[in-house]
């Protein structure tokens, strides 16, 4: 967190729990449509590679969470710092946002780039595809773990990630300087991608439930890609 601007919760969880990958949130990663299921070779070859990949997880993330100063439907500001994009509009006339990076941990696109390098493509893509969901999973737990900070008639919105709903990558080191993401073992580079790479970020809003309820349940109504297998 390099920021300056002091938060008013802040925990950083290295050792999370997230269980095993459910067969059809694999499926879903590796682009089935839904209620579709690959012929019995590849169900094999797909349980027996998410059983090692699973073994390659290491999830950790952090939260903070942090007064909002000033809102508009395009910005939030937190102290003097400025997170911008549509995601304002989905969060909802809140008080306060929470800041969360997760991570499936470094050791996941290692043992996928180990199969590609042995030119086992089908097992490359089921251990990304193992990565995405753990790091989706991994963000799921520590936003979890933030819910805590919701009062009684309180609640906590969706998580937004940059490069969706309207939130430009460049927004990234908005969040990274808004939590402490070292901490959990996240770094950012200069493209925006993070290292691991199988990793989230995203901001989401907490609140009054009559507040949020004026936000969009979901991002993906306003988005006009019906057909994408990742929505929401």
């Amino acid at each position: 967190m390099s920021s300056g601007v002091v938060s008013l919760a802040a925990e950083v969880c290295p050792d999370l729990t997230i269980g095993r990958p459910p067969a059809d949130e694999i499926r879903r990663h590796l682009g089935y449509p839904a209620h579709a299921a690959p012929r019995e070779q590849i169900a094999n070859r797909i349980e027996a590679v998410v059983e090692e990949a699973v073994g390659a997880l290491r999830p950790r993330g952090a939260y903070a969470v942090h007064t909002v100063t000033t809102r508009s439907p395009r910005r939030i500001v937190v102290g003097d710092v400025v997170i911008r994009g549509e995601v304002a509009r989905f969060v909802g006339a809140v008080d306060r946002v929470g800041v969360v990076v997760a991570t499936a941990g470094p050791g996941i696109s290692d043992l996928a780039e180990r199969y590609g390098r042995d030119g086992d493509s089908l097992a490359a893509w089921i251990v990304d595809a193992v990565g995405s969901w753990a790091a989706e999973a991994a963000a799921d737990a520590v936003t979890e773990r933030l819910s805590s900070q919701a009062g009684p008639g309180e609640a906590v919105t969706l998580r937004y990630s940059p490069g969706y709903c309207g939130m430009a990558m460049t927004q990234q080191s908005v969040l990274f300087g808004l939590v402490d993401a070292e901490a959990a073992g996240l770094t950012l580079l200069p493209s925006m991608l993070m290292q691991p790479l199988k990793s989230v970020s995203g901001i989401v809003g907490i609140g009054r439930v009559e507040d949020l309820a004026q936000a969009p349940s979901s991002p993906c109504e306003a988005c006009h890609r019906l057909g994408c297998h990742m929505r929401r």
